[in-house]
């Protein structure tokens, strides 16, 4: 049971690990993506819409994972640029909770607000991505000591590179535009790349390859013309934040291509004593081709 309160005090201390940076605010995506007004489009349409994107290519974003010995990472020839752009608000309880008079899970209290922004380019095998972060962590007077005696906020941001070249995985990476590191592999090799950056990029990457995934999926979407796009039907659904929160997942085509890709929902959790509520939004807006990535001189 005294692992709750660690795992909830990790939430909160890996999302202020993030704000040790130096930064700027929002890119807009967000509200972009809700302005947007999607078209109704045939299967056909659809289709041909995130081909582009992977679809029947596979298509991935090389990162994090070195390739198999032997093997060359397999990219598509994709050509795109995303803004891309969440907010999330999160408070959380952990009740207290004694046995036989002793106190094994102390009660505590945190508020976290998060936005994150994101500007990703990808063309000729090669991914560019510039990633912002603003937020704020408060809390009971427990969880304070463990964030260091006081409120956290700040802001921050990290470029990334990645290529393929020679058959493997190139990342180039600097914080707060400083000096590049260069790793082969990975981005896990980088050095002083905080583990909490690493993983908000994987997680952006993860989404992005992901969006590919709704080529020969036209059915399990429905039009509304309220939502200005195409509704997923399959249920809830996860989020930007670790899949806590369900909610609309809202795909906007027009011109023939994807244009943004919207969800909002809201937080409500309580499982053995811990309970989490907000809500959380994240959105994608697509510009398709006419791309390209130069490499930065290291």
């Amino acid at each position: 049971m005294k692992k709750l309160l660690m795992s909830t005090a990790g939430v909160v201390l890996t999302i202020a690990i993030c704000m040790g940076l130096a930064g700027c605010s929002g890119n807009g995506a967000l509200a972009e993506a809700r302005s947007i007004r999607g078209e109704e489009v045939s299967e056909e349409e659809w289709n041909a819409a995130f081909k582009g994107l992977g679809g029947e290519e596979s298509f991935t974003v090389p990162l994090s994972a070195a390739p198999e010995e032997g093997q060359t990472p397999q990219v598509s020839p994709a050509n795109f640029a995303v803004e891309y752009e969440t907010e999330t608000r999160m408070d959380v309880t952990v009740e207290e909770q004694t046995v036989n008079g002793e106190v094994l899970v102390e009660a505590a209290e945190a508020s976290v607000t998060m936005k994150i922004w994101a500007t990703v380019t990808v063309a000729d095998h090669k991914m560019h991505m510039e990633v912002g972060y603003d937020g704020r962590v408060d809390g009971s007077e427990n969880v304070l000591e463990q964030l260091g005696g006081e409120t956290i906020s700040g802001s921050g941001g990290v470029e990334v590179y990645t290529a393929v070249q020679d058959g493997v995985t190139q990342v180039y990476a600097r914080v707060d535009g400083g000096e590049w590191q260069t790793a082969t592999g990975g981005a896990s090799a980088l050095e002083g790349v905080s583990e909490a950056v690493l993983a908000q990029i994987d997680v952006l990457i993860d989404e992005l390859s992901d969006i590919g995934d709704y080529y020969g999926q036209y059915k399990d979407f429905t039009y509304n013309g309220d939502k200005k796009g195409y509704v997923y039907q399959d249920g809830s659904l996860g989020s930007a934040i670790g899949g806590m929160v369900g909610g609309d997942l809202i795909v906007k085509l027009r011109g023939g291509r994807l244009a943004a890709v919207l969800q909002e929902g809201e937080i409500d959790m309580d499982l053995l004593g811990v309970g989490i509520t907000g809500s959380a939004a994240m959105g994608m807006v697509y510009t398709m081709g006419g791309q390209s990535v130069t490499l930065p001189k290291v």
